[in-house]
């Protein structure tokens, strides 16, 4: 399985590669007042207006910053069969990517109902990477105030 990797904290995650769009810089992001602190906001993509998650404050409470090595991670986000959403993650670090065999992978061992976005874990010479789950990254009611329109036909 490739990965797109990327570090909070020092600590080593990524995700799947075939959920990957487009990486890009950060860019200018419009802040949206009443949402979670975990949404950044919106931006334009080629006419589509996109949600942006800040994954680096989900998995360590502080907002990502403007380094070189920040990046929006655009991804495919389903919702149904016959859609489609466009979603932004955006984290310090991306700097490169990594394979693993799936079978590489196993289960923290901890409950995390809170995270339930956290996935496996895969340590290969002592390098340890977690995947973030994007299918668990938001709850039902955040689906339905970030994707309001801005569905692609698959």
């Amino acid at each position: 399985m490739l990965l797109v990797t990327f570090k909070v904290n020092n600590q080593h995650y990524a995700i799947n590669a075939a959920s990957v769009k487009e990486i890009i810089p950060m860019v200018k992001i419009r802040e949206l007042p009443g949402v979670p602190d975990s949404v950044r906001g919106v931006f334009n993509y080629r006419g589509l207006l996109v949600p942006v998650i800040d994954v680096t404050r989900m998995l360590s409470g502080t907002p990502t910053a403007e380094l070189l090595s920040s990046r929006i991670i655009l991804v495919n986000y389903p919702e149904d069969g016959e859609s489609i959403h466009i979603l932004g993650l955006l984290t310090e670090h991306v700097t490169g990517t990594a394979v693993r065999a799936e079978e590489k992978f196993t289960a923290s061992g901890i409950d995390s109902p809170d995270a339930p976005w956290m996935g496996e874990i895969s340590v290969e010479d002592k390098a340890m990477i977690q995947v973030i789950k994007i299918g668990n990254l938001l709850t039902d009611e955040l689906k339905s105030k970030l994707f309001t329109g801005s569905k692609e036909t698959v």
